[in-house]
């Protein structure tokens, strides 16, 4: 079948009919009008769920990507997954299944759709590349400085997600390897109702520094007025946050306050320890 772009798809090159700016009635023509196989993979051994979702997300390979309504994304998606049964957790040669693909420095509203859609279709929200789970590599495995994508995270625990892949485990309880990247996490777990009676806020991660401290110096960084929150602080204390343990720079919670936060956090603290 030849396209308007003068390209012949076959059953060697179909896949880079995501290169194109085809609707599903285009997609489905070259599919059913060639002896193709919908199961084939790439070099890299991607199969067309891989592709299609760096297509969406502007990878180098495809800088133009047509931007589809929610409607027209999940039409072809439900024809690619449900109708030519294309296996949507297929592992590439890096071990990544196509969920991974949506592993960006940002995470804007229409890819944060996308990726919910590929989740209602079958994706694995607990898939692994090389034993690091999605989530893990979502939070600190993106870029040199270990910036991850908070809001992927979100989804993927609203989803269900195990959290306990952000964590290491001493002293019979789990801790998060860098509790700074947890401050906004922190709501997501609460509101899907997580249980986090296994977590012990208390312990010290990687940079040495317990919950509590971490998550002041994280209001620190910013207007503290207007990052502190109280239900994190109050859900901290309520889950045993010693607010007299030093961080290992024998730096006391308090210590590290700001003025103008203060007395919220201890109004906070002495409810919670009357």
């Amino acid at each position: 079948m030849i396209l308007s772009e003068n390209i012949q798809f076959n059953s060697e090159n179909w896949l880079k009919i995501f290169n194109y700016r085809f609707n599903l009635n285009q997609l489905k023509e070259v599919i059913t009008s060639n002896e193709i196989d919908v199961n084939d993979v790439d070099e890299d051994d991607e199969n067309a769920l891989h592709l299609f979702t760096q297509r969406k997300i502007g990878h180098p390979h495809f800088p133009n990507p047509k931007r589809y309504t929610k409607e027209e994304y999940e039409e072809i998606l439900n024809y690619l997954v449900n109708e030519l049964k294309i296996n949507i957790n297929h592992k590439n040669n890096n071990d990544e299944t196509p969920i991974f693909k949506f592993i960006t420095p940002t995470l804007g509203e229409q890819q944060s759709r996308e990726l919910e859609l590929y989740i209602k279709y079958g994706a694995d929200v607990n898939a692994k590349s090389f034993d690091e789970s999605v989530l893990r590599y979502a939070m600190y495995f993106y870029d040199d400085n270990g910036a991850g994508n908070e809001i992927f995270a979100e989804i993927l625990i609203e989803h269900g997600a195990d959290f306990h892949s952000l964590c290491g485990f001493k002293n019979n309880k789990y801790y998060f390897n860098e509790w700074r990247y947890c401050y906004d996490i922190l709501y997501k777990l609460i509101a899907v109702k997580a249980d986090l009676s296994d977590i012990g806020f208390n312990e010290y991660d990687s940079l040495g520094e317990t919950a509590l401290t971490a998550f002041i110096k994280e209001v620190n960084k910013q207007s503290s007025y207007y990052l502190f929150d109280d239900d994190k602080f109050d859900y901290l204390f309520k889950n045993g946050a010693d607010f007299n343990k030093k961080n290992l720079k024998n730096e006391l919670p308090l210590e590290l306050v700001k003025y103008d936060y203060k007395s919220k956090l201890l109004k906070i603290f002495n409810l919670n320890n009357n």
